[in-house]
């Protein structure tokens, strides 16, 4: 028998990312290509983004990313499943 398992996908604009890294004072460092995959370091474009992991410290929201890499992509599933 086949369990059917229901994911919830939550989605963001392009719009809106500029928006939430200019809120989190991320946006320069994107534009600049100094953020990196939380997983494998790789360089973080809007082509290769996967998954915003937002951390909260102190009330303050910076966000970790996780490039489309297959094996990176596996081990956020894993850390937070």
């Amino acid at each position: 028998m086949v369990e059917n398992k229901q994911l919830n996908i939550k989605a963001i604009l392009d719009t809106d990312l500029e928006k939430l890294l200019k809120e989190t004072k991320q946006y320069n460092a994107f534009v600049d290509g100094e953020l990196q995959c939380a997983y494998c370091g790789t360089t973080i474009t809007i082509d290769n983004l996967s998954i915003i992991i937002p951390i909260i410290k102190e009330g303050h929201t910076t966000l970790n990313f996780c490039c489309d890499n297959a094996v990176c992509l596996a081990k956020f599933r894993k850390d937070y499943e």
